[in-house]
């Protein structure tokens, strides 16, 4: 009788089966259906059912502006940006920011509205035969490049608050440059509507404190502290910073496989060197470099290795400057290529 064969490593142990007899027998028990309720399958073909909602982010033409700030946004990133533009990025930061705008909130102009009941009172006072009398004038922010500008070089501005956002940037280009001549402390905060809300408009590109009360004058010193280490003190070092210039993760990616390229073109040469003890002299990267780029029939890289060992075979001049003939050179390079 022929042994029982072992059973092979690796695979697992069969067991029987368990007898009818004393399997439990499970009853298949059909699910209850109402008839009240009929099966009413969709239909997606045309002009059937509605298709379910899908999100269509990459199907929507986006407006105009969207596009337009989306291109501005890439160019700023791409292109060198000079220094009196690239200042802009380069804004408050946010707990100073915050108590600058809540400072701003205590000087708000009046709104038309505000104006209209305030010119009735007087008239209805006027009529009744009081003379109500003379109030000083409220101490508001003034808001607009052109005012602004009049504040900045008549020396009136205590702070001047700029946006970071205008556009066209030219509007306000030449704002830092002028506060800093005319010694007035200035700011640059993020953004043109949040500074068109403080003046009860969409926009705004600046605002300037003129006169202020007598209590809220020691927050604006701490405040026109700060921003004049952060701005008017910093010019001459933020003047010569340029911006942009950036690649795109496509192109970062292709710089890094370029440079690996180069990097093992040159672990190739060091493997050469190892195995021969001679470099040929017209092996160099000039050499090297339109090999890689050939095109090839298949359209598969060539590889650093296989260049070396075409120049290498050749010319005899190659072949001597390693010191061995042309086809037993071949035979040992091509034997250890794993070696490059």
């Amino acid at each position: 009788m022929a042994p029982k064969a072992a059973p092979k490593k690796g695979q697992p142990k069969r067991t029987a089966a368990v007898p009818a007899a004393i399997r439990k027998k499970v009853e298949k028990t059909k699910k209850e259906v109402n008839p009240l309720f009929e099966k009413r399958p969709k239909n997606y073909g045309i002009g059937q059912d509605i298709q379910p909602k899908r999100d269509l982010t990459r199907f929507v033409k986006f407006p105009k502006y969207v596009r337009i700030q989306r291109q501005r946004k890439i160019l700023y990133q791409r292109l060198k940006v000079p220094p009196p533009i690239n200042q802009f990025k380069l804004t408050l930061d946010k707990p100073t920011a915050t108590s600058v705008f809540k400072l701003l909130g205590k000087y708000r102009p009046e709104t038309k509205h505000q104006r209209r009941d305030r010119l009735r009172q007087k008239a209805t006072a006027r009529v009744a035969g009081k003379e109500a009398a003379p109030t000083k004038k409220p101490a508001v922010i003034r808001s607009g490049v052109n005012t602004v500008t009049n504040l900045v070089e008549s020396k009136k501005a205590q702070l001047v608050v700029i946006a970071h956002d205008v556009d066209p940037i030219e509007v306000v280009l030449f704002l830092p440059a002028l506060c800093r001549k005319m010694g007035v402390p200035y700011c640059i905060v993020k953004g043109k509507a949040r500074l068109g809300r403080v003046v009860h408009r969409k926009t705004a590109s600046c605002l300037a404190f003129q006169a202020i009360n007598a209590e809220d004058r020691p927050n604006l010193a701490k405040l026109v502290e700060t921003v004049k280490n952060n701005f008017n003190d910093r010019y001459e070092d933020v003047r010569r910073h340029w911006g942009g210039n950036t690649l795109s993760v496509k192109s970062q990616a292709r710089k890094s496989k370029i440079e690996k390229a180069k990097t093992s073109q040159h672990s190739s040469l060091f493997a050469l060197r190892h195995l021969t003890g001679v470099v040929p002299p017209d092996v160099t990267d000039v050499t090297l470099e339109p090999l890689i780029s050939l095109p090839r029939r298949d359209a598969r890289p060539v590889s650093p290795s296989i260049c070396i060992i075409i120049i290498c075979i050749t010319t005899a001049k190659d072949a001597a400057a390693v010191n061995c003939d042309v086809l037993v050179g071949c035979d040992v390079l091509v034997g250890r290529r794993g070696h490059f």
